[in-house]
């Protein structure tokens, strides 16, 4: 399972080529939910029938628990650094999970850091990017000590990646 954003959505695609280049009937590869691949989709499981193997993308952006909706119905965009997403019950079932964070922290909303970062209801009138970064990365490394049994599962962390492209290049 890669569990992230778009960085590692393109590995996710990448993994399901390699995987089809080796079906000798390729048409024992499928989404099991019909699904195509689009960007506005945030999660997929394919299934490899001849490797009776399941490969799963779900897309969060931050790992940590994000946009809240008060009582009224409105959003209110922070980030809770102390909390882990809600996505995390999908986690739990793989063998193999690949995490990726980091290119969303330096957007604008997010790097400004003005009140956006939560921990617990404190709500930081500013906060630093970097700093919150490192504090939600330690909410995902407590959730993988009490989560995962590292005898049994594999979990790999791909760090801060460089935009994948610009202006509709992908070769800059």
């Amino acid at each position: 399972m890669l569990v992230g954003d778009s960085m590692n959505c393109n590995q996710f695609e990448s993994i399901l080529c390699l995987f089809h280049g080796g079906l000798t009937n390729k048409s024992k590869m499928y989404e099991v939910h019909g699904h195509k691949i689009t960007k506005g989709r945030g999660y997929f499981v394919f299934k490899f029938e001849e490797y009776d193997y399941i490969v799963k993308f779900v897309r969060f952006h931050f790992l940590v628990k994000g946009l809240h909706i008060n009582g009224q119905g409105n959003s209110n965009p922070t980030l809770s650094i102390d909390k882990i997403d809600k996505t995390s019950s999908r986690w739990k079932r793989a063998d193999i999970l690949i995490f990726n964070t980091g290119h969303w922290w330096v957007h604008e909303k997010t790097a400004r850091g003005i009140n956006y970062y939560k921990e617990d209801d404190y709500l930081y009138p500013q906060f630093g990017a970097v700093k919150a970064y490192l504090r939600a990365l330690k909410t995902w490394e407590k959730w993988i000590n009490e989560n995962v049994k590292p005898a049994k599962k594999l979990v790999c962390y791909r760090g801060y990646s460089f935009a994948h492209f610009k202006f509709g290049h992908n070769d800059n």
